[in-house]
């Protein structure tokens, strides 16, 4: 499915065909990546599209991991209250709170440690977990560790500002 195919009507439309029971009222353009096209729906739930010829499998697999991963977990994730692979649809409700990064710069100090405890609890659990767990959910990350580096630095300055 190509970008300009994921509108607003595609959201109703899947909706109605398999959550006609949640209300399809406002229909807002949410934030997107590279593969998805997201909306948000009623303030609460987002609707999210994946694009390319891969789409089903991303979204099957995608809904699959986060399923497992809120269920081993100490922070709060997402779980799918809708997986259409054939339409490559995702949706789940909204979490609640702000991005960090959307908390102004003078504030985010006051985060650090909270953040940082809360960060090393998640990986504890995520390294806790068996990879025959999440194998056949996740793809191999082959980027050589110097790449991560060169990444992490460039970031690091819209992070800590």
């Amino acid at each position: 499915m190509s970008r300009a195919d994921i509108t607003p009507k595609l959201v109703r439309e899947v909706l109605a065909e398999h959550l006609p029971t949640v209300p399809a009222g406002r229909v807002e353009p949410f934030e997107s990546g590279l593969d998805n096209v997201a909306f948000l729906v009623g303030g609460e739930l987002v609707v999210r599209f994946a694009t390319g010829d891969d789409a089903a499998d991303r979204v099957a697999r995608e809904s699959d991991l986060l399923e497992l991963v809120a269920d081993h977990t100490p922070v709060p994730v997402p779980r799918p209250v809708l997986t259409v692979p054939e339409r490559g649809c995702l949706a789940y409700r909204r979490l609640p709170g702000i991005p960090l990064l959307d908390v102004p710069l003078a504030e985010r100090a006051a985060y650090r440690l909270p953040v940082a405890e809360t960060l090393g609890g998640l990986l504890a659990a995520l390294h806790g977990m068996a990879v025959a767990q999440v194998a056949h959910l996740v793809e191999v990350d082959d980027t050589p560790p110097e790449q991560w580096r060169r990444d992490a630095a460039e970031t690091w300055e819209t992070v800590a500002g």
